[in-house]
């Protein structure tokens, strides 16, 4: 049976100017592209051929529900409207690779070229475009069970099955529900019975790929591009001077934090911000457990936002932050007192206590030089959904009219690639640059929970 990659592609070898044909290298890109994304294979699809360009808003759909009437004889029959709800996303990301192949590598089939240079590219790529999606975690955090740090073989269970009874009370659609993991739950798993039973079941996806079968109604899987902080620096830790019920939306502290930061509560352990500089802080959202008087609240430190003028509504590339601990990768930051919370997916040090960070999504609102860059707790936030909750949303770029080079546009199924070829002289070598335009939203927050680990 042919699969994607001999549907569009046979070998081509020495000698052959097919290699350095574009529109084969886009093709292959596509099937790359589309076998390494855990994430973005469970996630709304939304692709159309319009050509588009970097920073338009494009009309996607949200699917809708319908709603089964009472008929009885004689009834005349309701029509419900089919059509979706409409929703616009932002086409902000143009993810791009580009390289030079000097005259000993274009001596190679094209085969040992997708190998040495091709699939980790593209991969990258892939990588990129599953922790955007995986951030987007972030924005379900109203919706969660479990603890941030907790997890372990001897909770995991009754996490999954709180998840699965979250996603029921939230009437999320038990049709293509799936949970994307970190490796530290799926180390809970496989240090229990649970993994072995879905195995006895006779379900033989637990051994393909990114796949560890069903779970509790939901379809597992495993990525590393699940959020996941470990590393992050904590602050001076205190204690709560009273007990809170579950549902609390402030807390009584010994003494007083900042307005804006990351703290846990042991107990409830769930991330969440203090709202003020009070001995009864206000926090974002309100505890999903009970904790004692006397319970140890974990702060976290912050770093700063450094740019002068700070950064606009919209900014889709790094925030510069300084003056703070080591940012890391998976770990939520927030601005301010700001209620948006992102997750980071990309750190770079750039001199001593400097960092850029790349966020799961532009900036919602607008941030000041010196704000707070508030970071988050350790742990992971591993999320179970309903595919209508998140979107992603890809375009053809434009292909220029060029005499120095070769432009080739190519659609398949739900992702578009474009791929430049030119000589340059100056090297001696084949430019290649890879590139597509993609968006990335949260169609509806009801549509998820997060189970903190």
């Amino acid at each position: 049976m042919l699969n994607k990659y001999t549907m569009i592609w046979c070998p081509v070898y020495d000698n052959s100017l097919d290699p350095w044909n574009p529109e084969l290298w886009a093709r292959e890109s596509i099937a790359i592209l589309e076998e390494s994304m855990v994430w973005g294979s469970l996630v709304h699809r939304d692709f159309n051929d319009e050509v588009a360009r970097f920073g338009d808003v494009v009309n996607t759909r949200k699917p809708s529900e319908f709603t089964a009437k009472q008929y009885a004889k004689g009834d005349t029959v309701v029509y419900q409207d089919a059509s979706a709800q409409n929703v616009q996303v932002k086409l902000d990301q143009i993810l791009d690779i580009s390289f030079l192949l000097y005259d000993v590598e274009r001596t190679y089939a094209f085969a040992d070229l997708v190998d040495v240079y091709l699939q980790p590219a593209v991969s990258a790529v892939a990588r990129s475009i599953d922790r955007k999606i995986a951030g987007q975690a972030a924005q379900f955090l109203d919706n969660t069970v479990g603890g941030m740090g907790m997890s372990s073989a001897s909770t995991i269970r009754g996490y999954l099955v709180a998840a699965e009874r979250q996603l029921n009370d939230q009437k999320v659609s038990e049709i293509g529900r799936n949970f994307v993991m970190g490796s530290a739950i799926k180390e809970d798993i496989l240090n229990t019975d649970l993994f072995v039973k879905v195995n006895e079941a006779g379900d033989e996806s637990a051994l393909r790929n990114a796949s560890l079968g069903n779970f509790f109604g939901l379809n597992t899987f495993m990525s590393l591009n699940t959020p996941n902080c470990v590393g992050a620096t904590q602050g001076t830790a205190t204690t709560t001077s009273a007990a809170a019920a579950a549902g609390a939306t402030s807390i009584a502290i010994t003494v007083v934090g900042t307005p804006g930061m990351y703290i846990t509560i042991a107990g409830d352990m769930n991330p969440v911000r203090l709202l003020d500089a009070t001995l009864t802080p206000a926090i974002q959202r309100p505890l999903k457990n009970a904790v004692a008087n006397g319970a140890v609240v974990t702060k976290y430190t912050a770093a700063a936002v450094d740019l002068v003028g700070g950064y606009a509504a919209g900014w889709s590339k790094p925030v510069h932050i300084d003056g703070g601990p080591v940012p890391v990768i998976g770990q939520l930051v927030a601005f301010g007192v700001a209620a948006d919370e992102y997750i980071i997916i990309d750190v770079d040090n750039t001199a001593g206590s400097d960092y850029d960070i790349t966020l799961d999504r532009p900036l919602e609102a607008a941030i000041a030089d010196n704000a707070a860059a508030n970071l988050g707790p350790n742990g992971s936030m591993n999320l179970a959904f309903n595919r209508k909750g998140i979107a992603l949303v890809n375009r053809p770029l434009d292909r220029p009219r060029t005499n120095n080079s070769s432009v080739a546009v190519v659609n398949s199924n739900t992702i578009s690639m474009r791929v430049a070829t030119s000589w340059d002289q100056d090297t001696k070598a084949l430019k290649v640059s890879i590139d597509s335009l993609f968006g990335v939203k949260t169609l509806d927050n009801q549509y998820g929970c997060v189970l903190l680990g």
